[in-house]
């Protein structure tokens, strides 16, 4: 194998890395166009609600647990879990100040 086919190779790999994680990434992208589509802010505090508004960062939980293989609970997929459990205490205006501490 020469340097051109390694090259050949190695531009192959990152073309399939990034088409992998695009693939990923769309339940990310349709949770978040339905999170604005169905605009929550508007409506009255519910459990849907919340889970619709905290869905983008749970999918996004997923996927670094799937990529990383679980080895990143307690760093970037438990800060994005911590995001998601403020964000579900966000809706009702009366857990404001714990949505605030956990996010």
């Amino acid at each position: 194998m020469d340097i051109l086919e390694t090259s050949a190779y190695d531009r192959r790999q990152r073309r399939n890395t990034c088409c992998v994680l695009l693939l990923y990434l769309l339940p990310f992208l349709a949770s978040s166009v339905i999170y604005f589509y169905l605009w929550i802010p508007d409506t009255a505090p519910s459990l849907l609600a919340a889970g619709i508004k905290a869905a983008p960062i749970l999918s996004l939980v997923l996927l670094v647990l799937i990529y990383n293989g679980g080895r990143s609970l307690l760093g970037v997929a438990g800060g994005l879990l911590l995001s998601a459990g403020g964000d579900f205490c966000l809706i009702w205006p009366e857990l404001f100040i714990h949505g605030k501490v956990i996010s």
